[in-house]
């Protein structure tokens, strides 16, 4: 996630540094036993495409391009399929570690199972990841996607969470082999492979449905999203809804499947508006469009310090994760706290666990990723902004609800409070047990780092960050 976020990280500073930007093979694709196996550094550009080939992909395909496996084993990945497949861990087979002690041990959900759970979101701080073997399902040449519009708050979340309830059963029997091709319905029952939504207003969203197919239909019509004069993803989205709306029926689309994985790649979902604010511009697509999007990397290097400093103080880019059932509530709290659109909202299924994230019970559930990324409404406005005091409130809330705040993200939680959100009784016990703590830092002191620790010392005294 570091790759997407303009986060400045500082948390390497004065550490040797291990240089692992080689381990970028695919080592194995096995289409007997369904596996790929391949090294940390990975990305979604290099996997799928290659999988693709073949008439093959992954359960879940994080929609940014430059998204790498190992970010995604060590942190998270999710995408709109996710209600049936759950987040990126979930279709993990087996992980290869490289030890404190320089040790390599491979661990999975039948040998070194405290170490396989406990992996997943520890941002690298139990160990590093050498290499991972991943389920892969077949797929289609193409996604039939259909747009649902809404002009109620209400009705926008009683649809989404209706169509997202129905992968938990999928998710609840599959284990890292979801196959949503047995037992699926054909009428009012049936699971789509996959689900999103996209917040414009608050009275005004489009909720997404798509299934593979290898054929394009009659019922619509070929959209080639990934042609260079297309606009933003986003900004079509809320187009053909606005059609939806006029017609009163959904709109039914074609997308070759590439196109729809990577549908928010060019624009960093609408993060781009900020960056290159012409971006969008036909003319500029037409002249310079083979360009974008620019690499997160080249941005962090050329950012002005002014401009870097506008990002730490007036700029929110937020996942939070939480129940579904709390949705309109959550919807409330970002509105409150952020009052700002798009909205993303993402659908996935998360289960019981000894992990760092997990159900508070003994079933699976579904939660909701409610995506915030950009200028807050206030901020626009020329209306005075405390950025921390409003992430401090919604993570909170957050915590409150037995939610979690993707940890890439600007986090102002204190050491407390952290550990409040996360479980970490097991992550503890084998920092301890396996040397880590002696060799690499604490979660905290990599998600909340030494500038943000700074000011939360400043703020609440030296007894937040201990």
């Amino acid at each position: 996630w570091q790759r997407v976020s303009v986060k400045q990280s500082a948390y390497k500073d004065g550490a040797f540094k291990v240089h692992i930007d080689r381990m970028a093979d695919i080592l194995e694709i096995n289409t007997k036993d369904r596996f790929v196996k391949v090294e940390p550094m990975v990305n979604m550009g290099q996997l799928v495409p290659a999988l693709m080939k073949g008439g093959w992909t992954l359960p879940v395909v994080p929609e940014l391009e430059e998204l790498t496996v190992g970010g995604m084993i060590a942190g998270t990945g999710i995408e709109s399929s996710s209600h049936h497949s759950g987040l990126f861990q979930e279709f993990c087979i087996e992980l290869e570690i490289c030890l404190a002690n320089g040790g390599v041990v491979t661990c999975s959900r039948h040998e070194r199972e405290d170490l396989f759970e406990a992996f997943f979101w520890s941002y690298g701080t139990l160990g590093m990841l050498m290499s991972a073997k991943l389920r892969i399902i077949p797929s289609a040449p193409y996604i039939r996607l259909c747009y649902h519009a809404f002009d109620s708050e209400k009705d926008f979340c009683e649809f989404w969470t209706k169509e997202s309830e129905k992968g938990v059963k999928f998710a609840e029997k599959g284990g890292d082999d979801v196959d949503l091709d047995k037992d699926n319905g054909t009428d009012g029952s049936h699971c789509s492979r996959f689900v999103e939504g996209l917040i414009f207003a608050k009275d005004r969203g489009v909720v997404m449905t798509g299934d593979f197919t290898h054929k394009v239909g009659e019922d619509g019509r070929m959209y080639r999203h990934g042609r260079w004069y297309q606009p933003y993803f986003y900004r079509h989205a809320e187009d053909v809804a606005a059609e939806a709306r006029q017609l009163k029926r959904p709109v039914v689309e074609y997308l070759p499947l590439r196109d729809y994985y990577y549908r928010h790649s060019r624009s960093v979902f609408w993060e781009m508006e900020n960056i290159v604010p012409l971006g969008d511009n036909p003319l500029f697509r037409w002249g310079f469009g083979w360009m974008l999007p620019p690499s997160v990397g080249f941005l962090k290097v050329t950012t002005p310090a002014d401009l870097q400093e506008f990002y730490d103080t007036k700029h929110v880019i937020q996942d939070m994760l939480v129940p579904a059932r709390d949705i309109e509530r959550s919807l409330a709290i970002f509105r409150k706290h952020f009052d700002m659109y798009p909205l993303w909202v993402c659908p996935m299924t998360v289960r019981p666990n000894r992990g760092l994230v997990h159900t508070t019970g003994d079933r699976h559930e579904l939660f909701v990723d409610l995506g915030a990324y950009g200028v807050p409404g206030a901020v626009k406005r020329g209306e005075d902004y405390d950025l921390i005091k409003e992430i401090r409130a919604v993570e909170e809330y957050v915590t409150s609800v037995k939610g979690y705040e993707m940890l890439y993200a600007d986090s102002y939680m204190t050491r407390a409070e952290f550990g409040k959100m996360f479980d970490r009784k097991l992550y503890d016990e084998l920092r301890v047990k396996l040397g880590a703590d002696k060799a690499f830092p604490d979660i905290y002191d990599k998600v909340v780092e030494p500038k943000r620790l700074k000011i939360l010392r400043e703020l609440l005294g030296e007894e937040a960050t201990r």
